[in-house]
């Protein structure tokens, strides 16, 4: 336990510093932004990629292809959270770009590695699988908080809560299929959506917000249905 914590408060301050650290030193060295910005965030999923490695069990991290037998219903329909930000494409100018794709794929790669990934991994050994899906997503929204500052107050604490919605749903798949692979995949697309607006409208945030807590409900129900499924199948 004690040496999954410090694995995850490391990967933690890679993502949270590191990363913002070396953003700046290879921006200056090369004064091109964006080049600072992509080799940041590739060295910082390398380096907690060997952080997880060091355990030689890449599966117990979710970091394999995964098994999608019981599941393909849940995990394709994940991608209906994309639909949380379509509606900038209506209420706004969008400016998607292949940076934004590259850079948004990193940080989806770096916060899944975290959340359902090590923190995952940490809570359900201690503490098994239905409180590692509630905590790792608790975990996810509480760490939106640092945007305080950045967006209004208001859309700071509705993005905490339905990112813990979003962070439930990945967490469901996660559980059910062993793999972080679809929740990179739709957080990658989610986040290039939220981040191409020129600005964020907060109505199209509460749709949003909406959207997200349907589909976390209806996604803990169905693995709440599967798992009393299964204990009544065993006894």
């Amino acid at each position: 336990m004690k040496k999954m914590l410090g694995t995850t408060v490391l990967l933690m301050l890679l993502y949270l510093f590191a990363s913002q650290i070396l953003e700046g030193l290879f921006a200056a060295l090369f004064g091109i932004k964006w080049l600072g910005t992509l080799i940041a965030y590739a060295l910082t999923v390398f380096f907690a990629y060997l952080c997880i490695r060091r355990y030689k069990d890449n599966k117990s991290f979710g970091v394999c292809v995964g098994d999608y037998t019981d599941c393909r219903p849940i995990a394709g329909l994940a991608f209906i959270m994309l639909a949380t930000n379509l509606p900038y494409f209506f209420c706004t100018k969008i400016h998607i770009y292949p940076m934004l794709f590259v850079q948004c794929l990193l940080i989806g790669i770096m916060e899944e590695l975290i959340f359902r990934g090590s923190v995952y991994r940490m809570t359900e050994k201690k503490w098994g699988e239905n409180r590692a899906i509630l905590i790792s997503s608790v975990a996810f929204g509480l760490i939106h908080l640092l945007n305080i500052g950045d967006v209004p107050l208001r859309s700071t604490l509705l993005q905490v809560t339905y990112a813990f919605a979003i962070g439930l749903v990945f967490a469901v798949v996660r559980a059910k299929s062993g793999s972080i692979l679809i929740p990179v995949i739709v957080h990658t697309l989610v986040d290039v959506l939220g981040l191409a607006p020129a600005k964020q409208i907060f109505a199209v945030d509460l749709y949003g917000a909406v959207i997200s807590y349907t589909m976390a409900a209806a996604y803990y129900a169905y693995y709440l249905r599967g798992k009393k499924a299964g204990e009544t199948a065993a006894a």
